[in-house]
Formats: structure tokens, sequence, C-alpha cells
């Protein structure tokens, strides 16, 4: 066993890969994890069901048929069976599906779950080295069926078992063919690595989270510069195993490419995108700006993009596509989105602090449609998304635009009689000079009763006295498209009047407040 191990691993050094099993037969199989033979519970192997265990016999194979050129080649899986079941590999030429023709088999497999079986560094070192399980590899042993063919051939490889009896299993793991390097072989596995490759990204470009369109490029030559090794009829097996290699780096680099860093002063809306949902197109708007509430629950999704409304993030990076989102609050400060971990909760949860330590590193991983990305939640090993109106830690509805917008900006012009309205969603700790402000909370028969104030506060809505003709520019706290404030309405969006509400206008030399709907 141990000199057909050697033999094998110096000379069938070509790797073809697998694609999914096929099932055939009455039981079901599944992968678990805990009994690799490495010792290693992360690495699953399949074996029966529990629900399987009370049946009282049953047959199964396992299988599945891939076309290889000409050429030598082995089987190889490590597996193990309990005392009254039988398991066996087979491989069958099934390039004539009525006439099948066996290439070869073996159904030794050990009937035990204990034993050095395989040393965790993969060898088939049955006496020395480390095995799994305190000194026994659960049982797995390799077994192998070397088989020859002599023209590109379909072949179906199974692991097949049987028992008589109930409570019954089988495992297997870490199944291979192998081949003895040929031209033929390696182009197999050089297309193979060809069809793997991840798709070239669309995000491309100079802009804020798109990849360099030249790294882009590179890598998609490196696809066409594998095939075209490929498809050389003059290639020989270092050409084709040099292509693979360069193939291979190429990936490596590609999966390891930054999307473009935002610069430091732009803002971005972060814009839910899925198609019929209730949310789509709704973007994350802060709810925090209380600041006394940062370790309860307060984004959501409340409006389509609004520069008005707290939604401009800034995306500071930390490093590769990793970033901490963040937005100017009320007090002037930067409240970051963090999971619920600084409060005591858990990381699952999402929760906004002002203290960039604790912010939650998000990932952005752009997909494969252009303008659209995932944000990973690193603390939870998660996506965000949306379960409904609220910004969560959640497997579902996890499609963003990241759209750049810029701070609120609103222009004040009052009316050549000296006055106006306004509503600002950041707060003004200064008039200029000639200019009052006032709100208005009751009416003295057909009078307003104005009470004046000496600075704006966000989102309320004021009368203005004197000229003031400005733009202004801040961090916008809008929550929401309107707000009342005693008498007074103020808007975030266009907004048609009805009949029965008051605006302000000149009529004749009078200013003052008009009835929409009325002559007087």
């Amino acid at each position: 066993m141990v000199a057909e191990y050697n033999y094998i691993i110096e000379n069938y050094t070509t790797s073809i890969n697998l694609g999914n099993w096929n099932q055939e037969g009455g039981t079901t199989f599944n992968t678990s994890g805990g009994q690799h033979w490495s010792g290693d519970k992360s690495r699953g192997y399949w074996e029966q069901t529990t629900a399987n265990y009370s049946s009282n016999s049953w047959n199964i194979s396992f299988n599945q048929t891939i076309e290889l050129p000409a050429g030598n080649y082995i089987f190889k899986v490590a597996g193990r069976h309990s005392g009254n079941s039988n398991m066996a590999l087979v491989v069958t030429d099934v390039t004539d599906g009525e006439n099948p023709e066996s290439l070869g088999s073996v159904n030794d497999f050990p009937a035990t779950g204990t034993g050095k079986g395989i040393a965790t560094d993969g060898t088939a070192n049955f006496t020395d080295g480390t095995f799994a399980n305190n000194g026994a590899g659960y049982g797995f042993q390799w077994r192998y069926v070397p088989f020859t063919i002599d023209a590109t051939t379909s072949v179906k490889i199974a692991v097949t078992a049987s028992a008589e009896t109930n409570a019954q299993w089988i495992s297997f793991c870490d199944y291979s063919v192998l081949a003895i390097p040929n031209v033929a072989a390696s182009k197999v596995v050089l297309q193979q690595a060809i069809d793997a490759a991840p798709k070239a990204n669309p995000n491309t470009g100079s802009a804020a989270f798109q990849f360099s369109t030249t790294d882009i490029k590179d890598y998609t030559d490196a696809i066409a510069s594998a095939q075209a090794a490929h498809d050389d009829a003059e290639a020989t097996i270092s050409s084709v195993e040099a292509a693979k290699a360069a193939l291979e780096t190429a990936i490596a680099n590609y999966n390891a490419l930054e999307l473009n860093a935002p610069a430091a002063d732009q803002l971005f809306n972060v814009i839910l995108t899925y198609n019929g949902y209730t949310y789509d197109n709704k973007a994350i708007t802060y709810l925090a700006n209380s600041r006394a509430d940062a370790g309860n629950y307060n984004i959501q999704y409340k409006e389509a993009a609004n520069k008005n409304l707290a939604q401009a993030f800034t995306f500071t990076k930390v490093s590769g596509n990793n970033y901490k989102m963040s937005q100017i609050d009320a007090d002037g400060v930067a409240r970051y989105i963090s999971t619920g971990r600084p409060y005591g909760g858990n990381t699952s949860q999402i929760r906004t602090t002002t203290d960039a330590s604790q912010a939650l590193v998000v990932t952005v991983i752009p997909t494969t449609t252009e303008g659209v990305y995932n944000l990973h939640n690193t603390e939870a090993n998660n996506y965000l998304g949306s379960q409904d109106a609220g910004f969560y830690t959640v497997n579902s509805h996890i499609d963003f635009k990241l759209i750049e917008t810029s701070k609120a900006s609103i222009a004040i012009n009052t009316t050549a009689a000296g006055w106006g309205t306004t509503i600002l969603p950041f707060a003004v700790a200064e008039l200029p000079t000639g200019v009052k402000a006032y709100t208005c909370a009751e009416t003295s028969g057909n009078t307003l009763t104005l009470v004046e104030v000496n600075a704006l506060e966000a989102n309320k809505p004021y009368i203005i006295e004197g000229a003031w003709n400005e733009t202004l520019t801040g961090d916008a706290q809008g929550t929401a498209l309107t707000y009342k404030e005693g008498l007074l309405s103020g808007v975030y969006a266009d907004y048609t009047t009805v009949g029965g509400e008051y605006v302000m206008q000149k009529q004749g030399d009078v200013v003052g407040f008009y009835q929409v709907g009325t002559e007087d």
C-alpha cells in the first residue's frame, strides 16, 4: 500500500478536476465533518444520512461521468465502511451507452471506523508519523483503480455500496482522477482552469469602486493566452503546464485586485436595488441624529436618494476593499456604522458609534452586474441587506448601488419685499446682519404671531425677514420629506399644494399667507 502510494504520487502528477456527484439508488448521501482523516473538522466527507440507518437494506451508486483523452489514469479515493456493508470503486467506459465496458474496480476498503489509516500529511505511512483521532485516521485508507484508455472516452467513475442489514454506513472523501502527464491530459486540466476562472468584473474604469481598466485587461489577456496555449496544435506538456501556471498567477492577482478608493471628500448614497421589492431604490438613512440612541437600532431605508436627508456616506479605506462607513451627525461628528458589540450586543446587530476604533469594517464586493455591489459584515461574516425597512446583517436583498452625491445645498432668496420661508437640513448658528427669522405657532385673528429666533435648527420651517440671498451648504440631517413646526410646514421634495393650505405670496403691496384655491 505504501509502495502504491509513493509510485502514484511520483508518476501520476496531473490531477483532473471532478464535477458534481450523481446519485443512483434509494439511499441519500450528505457531507459531514468531524471525522475527516486529517482531523480537520472543516473538511467534509460523504456519508449516509442518519435516516438510512433504519433501512433494512440498501444499494447506492454515487457517480459522475467525465470525458478523458487517451492516457494512463488512477481513480483515487479515501474511504471506509461499516462491518456489514460493502464499498467499491468502479470505473466504466460508457462511450457506447448500450454496451458499457468495465475499466477496473476495487472493493477492499477497511471495514472499520478506527485505525491509523492515513497520516495527517496525506501519506500512506501506517506505522510512523502523526495521525488524526489521537493516533488513528478514523479508519480511512486510500484505494486506487488504475485504468488505461486509447482514445477520448466517456468514463463513469463511481463509489458503490450495499448492505443487507440496518444501521450500516460508508464514508469517502478526497476523491480525484490522476493521470501520467501527457499533452492531452494537461490540456484537459488547462481547459478546466480556464472554464473555472472568474469572469472579468464589469465594474471597471477610473471612478471610485471600480477596478482599473488596465488590470482587468491584463486579466482577460491572460485568459486569452491560456486558451491560445490550449488550442495550439504544436503544444508540449511544458508549454501547457506553463500556461496553466501563468493563468493561476493571473487569477490570484485578479482575486487580490483592489477597487479604486474614493477621495476623502467624496460622498455616496447607498441605495438598495432589488426589482419588485418594497424598498427597492430606497437609500440608507441615518436616524441616530439625536445622538442619545447610538446603541439602539436606528438605520432604515426611508426614502429615495435626496441630498437633504441623512444619506451621504463617507467610505474610509481600511485595507484592500475594506472600508468604514460614516456620516456627519448634528454635532458635526463622524458617526460610523458599527455592530452591537460596543454596546454589549452581538456582531450581527447594526448600530452607530462616534468611536472610529469601534466602527464596523465593511467589505465592498462588486457583483457581476455593473454598478451593483454587496456589503459584507466582516465581524459576523455575513452580508448586509434588508428583511424589511431596516438595515441588517442578513443574507437577503443584499444588492446596492453606490452613487456619488454631495452635501446638501439650499438657496435662500427672500422676495423683493424682504420676506421668505425656508427649511434647512442642517443648523445655522448665526444669521446674516439685517436678517431675522421667526417661528409661528398661533394667530390672532388674521394676524400671525411670530416668535423671533437667533439661529436656525435643522429640519424646522421658518419665516425669514430681510434681504437674504445666499446658497448654504452643510451636512444633511433630514430623515423625512416633510416637517411641521407650529403652523408652518417645510418640505424637501417637490410638493403640490391642495385647497385650504396657505403659501407665502405678495399680492398687490401685501406680503402674507394666502389660502390655496380661494380668491381672497
